[in-house]
């Protein structure tokens, strides 16, 4: 439908870095979706999350969350626990949080995140690999060091088994965990 459309072209736009035209897509695209008297759970939840990761890439994330909730409250009752949707909203949630500071908060949406990909995908799936060091990285930002550790070389391994030991991701990955041993000042393992 129209709000599907909205929504679509409105992707197509934050993709190419036009922020300030598709967010009034985005928005139209929401009023549709609200007001339609056939409610469709998943177009609103869609659309709510889109608009939410929109807010955070403006520097919103005040706002990120509070679409974001409303977001996972729609697919929490609308989809399975264990659906893709509900993790890819619980990540954005995370990094939202993250830059709000709400570290305690951000640990437990990354933890829904992976937990959704840890049943969904095999080893080697790079979202995993992410989930694993968003998760790492904001319990490093926690200063809970022993918890970050073995997120990140979770992470690793699997960055390496995805991309070899000489991609840019793999390089990523390892100056994460560097951080954390410098940190816990394991300096030759840094």
């Amino acid at each position: 439908g129209v709000a599907t459309d909205l929504n679509n072209l409105a992707g197509v736009y934050r993709a190419e870095g036009k922020l300030s035209e598709a967010e009034p897509l985005y928005r139209r695209a929401l009023a549709i979706c609200e007001q339609s008297p056939v409610q469709n759970g998943s177009a609103t939840a869609t659309t709510l999350n889109n608009l939410g990761a929109l807010a955070a890439a403006q520097g919103r994330n005040a706002e990120a969350e509070k679409l974001l909730t409303r977001a996972l409250d729609i697919w929490r009752k609308t989809v399975r626990s264990d659906h893709p949707s509900l993790a890819a909203t619980w990540r954005a949630l995370g990094s939202a949080q993250t830059s709000l500071h709400e570290y305690p908060k951000a640990e437990a949406s990354y933890k829904e995140a992976l937990a959704i990909s840890e049943k969904n995908s095999d080893k080697n799936n790079p979202q995993l690999a992410k989930d694993l060091s968003n998760l790492g990285l904001v319990l490093y930002l926690e200063k809970k060091y022993a918890a970050a550790e073995p997120m990140l070389k979770r992470a690793l391994e699997r960055d390496e088994a995805t991309y070899g030991k000489k991609h840019l991701t793999v390089a990523s990955s390892l100056n994460n965990l560097a951080e954390v041993y410098r940190s816990e000042g394991k300096y030759t393992l840094a």
